[in-house]
Formats: C-alpha cells, sequence, structure tokens
C-alpha cells in the first residue's frame, strides 16, 4: 500500500514537472557566450548568459524573458561577472561556469549525483537527481527576488545588490529565529548591524512561531506558522489582479526596501514595474546604528517618497560617486583643524547654511544647553573639528559634530546648522602683468626643493635627458620661475641684495623685483602662502613640460598656464595639457589628482589654499583631494 502511494506521488511529481517545463537538459551540455546557443528558455524566463550594457562582461542569470527590460530574478558570480567566451556545462557532479580560459570560476554542486537540468515555467532552474527530486534549485539559493511559488525557509536569506552593477550590496533580508529581519552590511567583512525591521514573528512556544516565507501562486506573500496557519503580522495586502494578467516579483532593492512589484502581461506599451507594497515604511528612520552609516551613506541625509528614500548631499559637499546617489557624500571644499588659516577669523572665512528638519542623531561631540541658535553658529565657526551644529529650539539645545556624519534624515524638531566657505570661489588666476617675486640663491624653502628634486628625478627616468641650451632673452615674453638667471640679474633685482626676508637650510632669501616676473599672477601683499602658489605653477609647469607663460602660444587662451589648465579641467580636457606625452597618460588617475591639487595651489584667495603639509598629504595619496573651489 505505502508503495503504491509512493508510486502515485512519483508519477504526480513527474508529470508536474513536464507540464511546468520544457525539455529537460541532459548531461554533458554546454552553453557558451560565443557558439550561438546563451540560454535555455522555458515560460516566461529565460535561463543563459547575459551581457552587461554591451560590454564584454556577461552574467549567468535567469530573467523574465517577454518585457522589454528582461528584468533578471537571479545571478550567479555576481560580483565577478565573466568574459566572452565563457562557457557553463551541466555534469553528474553539478553545474560549472568556467571563464575564457577553461578555469572554473562558480558551481552548483548538490550532495547527490545529478541526472539532468530543468528550466521550470515558474522562473525555477534545477538540477534533478536519479529519483527526478530536486538535488539544486535556483529557489533555494535566491539572490536578491522571489517569485510566486516560492518560499523562503527558517535560515533563507536574500541579499541586495548595488545600483550600478550585481555585486553584492549594503542589505540583506534573513528568515531565523521565526522571524522575518532586515539589516545592514558592513564591507567587506560582511558584518550584520542591528535590524531595521523586524517581523515579530517569533513566540516561545515554537508552534506559533514563524515558520517560513510563502509568496504564494496567487502572488500574495505572508508568513506561516509551524502549525500551518498564517502568522498574526502586518502582512501584505492581496494583489488586484491574477497571476494570469500579471508578473508578480519580490525583490530587496538596492536602498534596502523590500518591495512587491507587478508587470502587465501582453502590453503593448513600455510599461514598467509598478511597486504594489514594502517594507519597512520609513527606511530613513528605522536604520539607527552606533556604528554604521545609515541608508544613504556618510555625510548624506535621507528622504522618503514613495517609501523610497530619496538622498542628497549639504551644501558645499558632492556625492562620492556622481552616478550612485546612495554612496554617500564628500566635501568640496578644504576645511579643518589644520587646513583653516589661523590667522584669519573664522567668521571672515565661514558662515551657516541651514538646512530645516534635518539631523544626523550619532557623531556630535560636544552638547551646549541653554544656547540660543545665534550661540549655536558662533560655536561652530571658531570651532576646526566643527563641520555642523544641531539645533532645537524646543528647549535651546545645540550639539556639534564633525566628520563623518551618519544616518542623517528629516527630523522636525531640529534644524542643521552647516558651516560653509564664503563666497563664490572662482579661477585661480589673473592677468595682471606686476609681479613680486622672491629669490633664494640655493633654492626656497626645504621641503620645496626636497620634493623638486624627487619630481626631477622621476621627469628623467621617464623621459630623454636634453641639452640644456643658452636662452635668448625676450623683452616681450614672460619667463617662467624656473628660468636660470645670472648673477648679475639677480644683484640688479635684488638691488645689490639690500633687502633679507629670511634664513633657512638652503641658503638666505633676499626680495627682489623684475621687470616681467612669473612667479604671482596676483598684485597683492606677499603672504605665508606664496610657496603654495609657486607650487602649484610649478606642477602645472612640469605636468605640461612647458614654461609658466609663452606668450607666442598660437593659442591666446594656452598663454597662461593657469589659465589654461583650469580650462582644460572645466572642460574635460586635461590630456591637452600633456602635448601628446603618451607615456604620461598612462596614469590618469595620478595625473587628473595632481591637476586639481595644483588648482588648489593657485586659488587666487590664499585663505583658501591649503597648507604646503596638506599638499604633500595630497601628493602622497594621505589626505584625499577634494574637488577644486573654482567648481
Amino acid at each position: 500500500m505505502a508503495s503504491s502511494a509512493v508510486s502515485y506521488v512519483l508519477f504526480i511529481f513527474i508529470f508536474l514537472l513536464s507540464h511546468f517545463s520544457k525539455a529537460n537538459i541532459i548531461l554533458n551540455t554546454s552553453m557558451s557566450t560565443t557558439n550561438g546557443m546563451s540560454s535555455w528558455l522555458s515560460g516566461d524566463f529565460a535561463f543563459g548568459f547575459r551581457q552587461l550594457n554591451n560590454s564584454d562582461l556577461f552574467l549567468l542569470a535567469i530573467w523574465f524573458n517577454k518585457i522589454p527590460d528582461r528584468t533578471i530574478v537571479w545571478q550567479a558570480n555576481g560580483n565577478n561577472p565573466t568574459k566572452s567566451g565563457s562557457k557553463v556545462e551541466l555534469t553528474a557532479s553539478g553545474l560549472v561556469l568556467y571563464d575564457p580560459s577553461g578555469q572554473s570560476i562558480w558551481e552548483a554542486k548538490p550532495a547527490t549525483n545529478v541526472s539532468y537540468a530543468v528550466m521550470l515555467d515558474n522562473g525555477n532552474f534545477v538540477l534533478a537527481g536519479n529519483d527526478s527530486f530536486y538535488a539544486w534549485e535556483t529557489f533555494k539559493n535566491p539572490t536578491d527576488t522571489i517569485l510566486p511559488t516560492q518560499i523562503l525557509d527558517l535560515g533563507g536569506m536574500l541579499y541586495s545588490r548595488l545600483q550600478t552593477n550585481y555585486s553584492k550590496g549594503r542589505f540583506e533580508l534573513h528568515f531565523w529565529n521565526g522571524n522575518l529581519e532586515l539589516n545592514p552590511i558592513a564591507w567587506p567583512s560582511e558584518f550584520r548591524y542591528n535590524q531595521y525591521y523586524s517581523s515579530g514573528t517569533y513566540n516561545p512556544n515554537s508552534s506559533l512561531s514563524g515558520n517560513q516565507l510563502d509568496f504564494n501562486e496567487s502572488a500574495n506573500i505572508y508568513i506561516l506558522q509551524m502549525n500551518g496557519d498564517i502568522a498574526p503580522f502586518p502582512s501584505w495586502d492581496p494583489v488586484p489582479a491574477s497571476t494570469a494578467d500579471y508578473y508578480y516579483r519580490a525583490t530587496l532593492d538596492f536602498d534596502g526596501v523590500f518591495t512587491q512589484y507587478a508587470y502587465p502581461k501582453n502590453s503593448n506599451t513600455n510599461d514598467s514595474w509598478q511597486p504594489l507594497q514594502s517594507i519597512p515604511e520609513n527606511i530613513c528612520k528605522d536604520i539607527y546604528n552606533d556604528v554604521g552609516s545609515g541608508a544613504c551613506g556618510y555625510n548624506s541625509y535621507c528622504s522618503i517618497q514613495n517609501r523610497k528614500p530619496s538622498c542628497d548631499c549639504p551644501p558645499q559637499y558632492v556625492f562620492n560617486d556622481p552616478n550612485d546617489r546612495f554612496s554617500g557624500c564628500k566635501p568640496s571644499i578644504l576645511q579643518g583643524c589644520g587646513v583653516d588659516d589661523a590667522t584669519r577669523n573664522p567668521e571672515e572665512l565661514f558662515e551657516t547654511r541651514e538646512i530645516r528638519n534635518v539631523d544626523w542623531p550619532n557623531g556630535d561631540y560636544e552638547r551646549l544647553s541653554p544656547f540660543n541658535q545665534t550661540e549655536c553658529e558662533t560655536s561652530c565657526l571658531h570651532d576646526c573639528s566643527c563641520v555642523v551644529a544641531i539645533y532645537q529650539y524646543e528647549d535651546n539645545t545645540c550639539w556639534k559634530k564633525k566628520l563623518p556624519l551618519s544616518n542623517g534624515r528629516f527630523d522636525n524638531a531640529r534644524n542643521a546648522l552647516f558651516k560653509v566657505r564664503k563666497g563664490v570661489p572662482t579661477s585661480g588666476s589673473s592677468k595682471n602683468k606686476e609681479r613680486i617675486l622672491s629669490v633664494s640663491l640655493l633654492g626656497g624653502s626645504a621641503f620645496l626643493n626636497a620634493l623638486l628634486l624627487v619630481v626631477i628625478s622621476l621627469i628623467f627616468s621617464k623621459k630623454h635627458y636634453k641639452k640644456v641650451k643658452e636662452e635668448v632673452h625676450d623683452s616681450n615674453a614672460l619667463k617662467t620661475n624656473l628660468c636660470s638667471f645670472t648673477y648679475k640679474e639677480l644683484e640688479e633685482a635684488t638691488d645689490g641684495f639690500k633687502e633679507e626676508l629670511g634664513r633657512g637650510s638652503f641658503g638666505i632669501v633676499y626680495k627682489g623685483v623684475l621687470k616681467a616676473g612669473s612667479e604671482w599672477f596676483k598684485n597683492v601683499p606677499v603672504t605665508a602662502k606664496v610657496d603654495v602658489y609657486s607650487f602649484g605653477v610649478m606642477l602645472l609647469e612640469i605636468i605640461s613640460c612647458r614654461r609658466s607663460v609663452v606668450m607666442e602660444m598660437e593659442e591666446e587662451e594656452q598663454a597662461i598656464i593657469a589659465d589654461w589648465a583650469y580650462d582644460c579641467y572645466v572642460q574635460g580636457r586635461i590630456d591637452d595639457l600633456l602635448d601628446d606625452d603618451k607615456e604620461a597618460t598612462v596614469d590618469k588617475c595620478r595625473l587628473h589628482r595632481w591637476v586639481i591639487i595644483a588648482i588648489w595651489c593657485i586659488e587666487e584667495d590664499p585663505s583658501k589654499r591649503p597648507t604646503m603639509k596638506m599638499v604633500m598629504q595630497m601628493l602622497e595619496g594621505f589626505v584625499e583631494v577634494p574637488l577644486p573651489p573654482c567648481t
């Protein structure tokens, strides 16, 4: 009798398997990105290689095959897409993905041998054993999406992907200990922060505790208890239309919101997936940890629009990745201890800009109360560590905060007072021809000369030695600050070495005036930032292998290197500075960074220029280089 029952169940299973799928995929079948067969189809879905953004990269995936955007619902090895020429092969041991060199880069190997594979009409790709039962299936190994008829058992999980690719993202969904939970994740350790959503379906009585997340054949989603009853938690509403008329999916999106979507079948228009319901209701407020960045990344703030987070940067901050608004923000203007001009009154350099109803609840290092708003602003302006002060009118409390800022979100009770640079920055050059020059007999400061020796050695290692030729002085042209001067010229410029400015380890520095000096392009007093300006011009000369001023240039805008470099940067033509030096374009990232540093150094307002210590740290990569003030 028992044998008959087993045979009957097996018959029904095989019948359903054949009904819900196309032909079985036999052992030793392979599929390649280049052999004309890049997918195995079944009903509304396809399993195979998906080319990414018309590139040479491919993703082994499952997708909706009958809608225009062919939405991916499962992927293998999303962190490392493979290249053209890769193949996937079905063997008795399982499914193996090979790169073009034949190296195995991903595999699905069940505990038992595989007899065949099949792509089911419900979107499940199955490796079947000898008894036709599932040895391995994508429904039991999901990525970021579940589909109707799919079940997430205790211990099951989904993980979000990044907004710009299919790598693992910053959020996970877990079904464990009777609860459905959503957690932010720290990369690269994958440390799991405290949950920002919990279904609350755990019960000490195990029979009443949550046992599985069920996305049934009618596309309704609920949690079942161990005893088979639907758990009493805020379950989603029934879907408005039948699965015969709509496609459905539920995805843990890159922004951390778990959302159910619907898409009309047999549509003649370019429809899109419509969100039906989601959890949590407000991820901006629900994510709150003592550590971690929050929903939008560090130094940003989050607002909710249609239950989805929207991210913004504070004034004078920009997104870390312009293509990813969830990447967090970074300062576009240098400020802070050791960067600001200590000789200036901070209120001359900075002002506060108010963002109403915004708060970063973590990161405050000082609380001042009772304090009025003016006192709060002044305290932050005079504190080099303070980047923003949060003011609460209700009890006249002021919180000062420093970077990085985390968990930024809207808060009706508080306002943010951001410290920003005064004025609108402009280009770091002008065309005034009256120059003042400080001349050193043996060199400038010890740091500049040491750094110059290092840079020169690097240049000589990459360029052919050129014999120095004596230049004919042109009275109508401005000379570079790297020119050689005769003793007589220096004696005349310094009026017989009359005024001594200072002494250093490399010699004595005298003040001098040239008829056409080239070290400063400003008719302003000499300050402590003069060396910084000179270094910026020198750095541009090294990059472009030309003098700072060349009046005989065919293109007038190229005559003064400071103006030309700024124009090239703004217009995205930094390569034009290199004069077809292909060797120098190999490391474009470093070239780009050096040009930005130079633009900072030649900033028109000396108070906005970095110190030489900061310049050194930026060149060595110890300090991140923000966008120049002229942008």
